[in-house]
Formats: C-alpha cells, structure tokens, sequence
C-alpha cells in the first residue's frame, strides 16, 4: 500500500518541492554587496589624509 502512495505523488510533485529549494540560494550573493561599500569609505579617508599634509 505504501507504494501506490508514492506512486500517486510520482516525480512531478517531488520536483516542485526541489524548485523552491534552488530559489532561496541566489539570496546568499546579496549580504557581501553591503559590505563592499564599507570598504570603499575608508579607502577614501586613507587617500584624503595623506593629501593634507602634502
């Protein structure tokens, strides 16, 4: 009996739960963007201080 179960699912349905799996990954490349900016503003200060002084 539990086999005639599986087979009422069959792949189509295992396929869409796998789908939504795949989506949420893309969203890990985002946090590292934030963090760029950062970098670039004391990147900024470093190049401004030593131009005072000359």
């Amino acid at each position: 009996m539990l086999s005639r179960s599986i087979n009422s699912l069959g792949p189509g349905s295992l396929k869409n739960f796998v789908q939504p799996c795949v989506l949420p990954p893309p969203t890990n490349p985002a946090p590292p963007v934030p963090k760029l900016p950062e970098l670039d503003k004391d990147s900024s200060s470093d190049n401004s201080s030593p131009a005072d002084p000359q």
